[in-house]
């Protein structure tokens, strides 16, 4: 019978031996791991030195292909920033070769073209405007338009009537004109620019240099709107397009209807009284009224063939030189009229936005 302080003294002991064996086993797998992280670490560090010393060797090889491929003419030797930096710096000078008004020849002939049919009319009803002057019902017309004051209103609408109006339509295409050639000058500027880069440059240059223009052409039309209906008001000055022809004109018409009128009065008073006497003679054989009625018929006989004779000489010596002047007068006025129209380009280009050149 084992004894029971034996058994009491017995004392169960911890199995230590478990604890040591799990503590051993983390801290491989913690030591492995860090070397793991370690060796990985390395090899990418090693990778990367190497591909850092392989990179400036391929750049380099890239570099030679790129020249050899510009030297062969296979690529172009500026890259699209630089050539957009070169559309921006160059949109300028190529705006102010386009902004000079002795490059728009065909606005300036169509001016010319287009006045000079508004003028026709005018020409061409001369001769009938002299008929009509040196008329015996001309005269008389001339003086009653100058007793009631619009003898120039009679010479204006019987030499001038509609031609405002044709010389208005004439010019509303103005803009249109205007801006047409303004495009295909900056078009053929464009084009010459193009062409001073490398060839192979060309097909990248163009479409970035007409799209930085492009730009400037749409500042350019909206800060420098024409209008030729506007420009033509402007240059005829208002309504008195032809005031200064005809009040010259018709000072000399009135000059020389007095004139007439005087001598005429003077001549008619002398023979006026033979032409009545031989009237009324003739119509006495029709009694007492036809002595009336001839005397009437032969003073306005007398009168009338006294006008013709006068109206007749009057034309024979002053036509010619009347006609001349006319003509002068109005070749004056269709010149300064071009003159005006064609002022209108180098006003329209003026207001080119001052930022673009």
């Amino acid at each position: 019978m084992a004894s029971p302080d034996n058994d009491s003294q017995t004392v169960q002991q911890p199995n230590s031996s478990e604890n040591p064996t799990k503590s051993v086993g983390m801290l491989t797998y913690f030591w492995w791991t860090i070397l793991t992280l370690i060796s990985v670490t390395v090899i990418l560090l090693i990778l990367a030195t190497i591909n850092q010393n392989l990179q400036p060797e391929e750049e380099r090889r890239a570099e030679e292909e790129r020249k050899a491929r510009i030297e062969q003419g296979k690529e172009c030797p500026q890259s699209e920033e630089e050539l957009r930096a070169r559309a921006e710096k160059r949109k300028g000078p190529i705006l102010r070769s386009v902004l000079r008004p002795d490059l728009f020849e065909k606005t300036g002939k169509t001016i010319d073209e287009q006045i000079d049919l508004a003028f026709e009319p005018i020409y061409e009803r001369i001769p009938e405007f002299l008929d009509w002057h040196y008329s015996v019902p001309g005269q008389y017309q001339q003086l009653g338009a100058a007793a009631f004051g619009y003898l120039k209103n009679e010479m204006e609408e019987r030499l001038f009537s509609g031609v405002n109006e044709q010389l208005e339509s004439a010019t509303v295409n103005f803009d249109e004109i205007f801006e047409t050639e303004f495009r295909s000058l900056l078009s053929q500027k464009i084009q010459d620019e193009v062409q001073t880069v490398d060839k192979e440059c060309e097909t990248i240059y163009e479409p970035i240099l007409t799209k930085v223009m492009q730009n400037s052409v749409r500042r350019f039309t909206s800060s420098a709107p024409t209008s030729g209906l506007a420009s033509f008001k402007s240059a005829i000055g208002g309504k008195a397009l032809f005031g200064a022809i005809t009040k010259s004109m018709s000072k000399k018409l009135f000059a020389s209807v007095v004139i007439k009128t005087s001598g005429k009065l003077a001549a008619k008073a002398a023979g006026a009284g033979g032409a009545a006497a031989i009237g009324a003679a003739t119509g006495s054989f029709l009694g007492p009224f036809g002595t009336v009625a001839g005397g009437v018929v032969g003073g306005i006989v007398g009168w009338l063939a006294v006008d013709t004779v006068v109206v007749t000489i009057d034309e024979h010596f002053n036509r010619d030189e009347f006609e001349q002047e006319l003509r002068e007068l109005i070749d004056k006025k269709k010149v300064e009229m071009k003159s005006d129209m064609e002022s209108i380009i180098p006003k329209t280009l003026e207001r080119v936005t001052p930022s673009e050149l």
